[in-house]
């Protein structure tokens, strides 16, 4: 906003002089079930979903999960879990009017791109 001449320059500068300090999430685990509910909720509403609850279990393995500080890691274990119950469940079939990108409402190839970028292969 600031290169666009959308936020002014003199008040750019002095906020840009107070520091904001945020801990690491691996110093909060508090801050997880929050995350994980705001995630939740997000996918679901992204997917047209629904997403009643995420089991106790599931929060509980997070917040022991060693967490090197930002919330995407806990935003793609959300979205991991989510692709890789999807493809378990079409039996790792991506495309097609069956297949997991469809049932995800999205193209085979931007299915194909989130597995990539998530470390997702077909089991052996």
């Amino acid at each position: 906003m600031f290169t666009e001449k959308r936020f002014r320059s003199d008040l750019y500068y002095r906020l840009n002089v107070f520091p904001v300090l945020i801990p690491p999430l691996r110093e909060r685990p508090e801050a997880i079930p929050v995350l994980v509910r705001y995630f939740a909720q997000k996918y679901s509403r992204l997917r047209k979903k629904q997403i009643r609850s995420v089991p106790a279990e599931v929060i509980a393995a997070l917040q022991k999960y060693y967490c090197p500080g930002k919330h995407s890691e806990i935003e793609n274990i959300i979205e991991r879990s989510h692709l890789v119950k999807v493809l378990k469940d079409t039996k790792w079939v991506v495309g097609g009017p069956l297949g997991a990108a469809a049932r995800l409402g999205m193209n085979r190839t931007t299915l194909q791109f989130r597995m990539k970028k998530l470390n997702i292969t077909r089991p052996t």
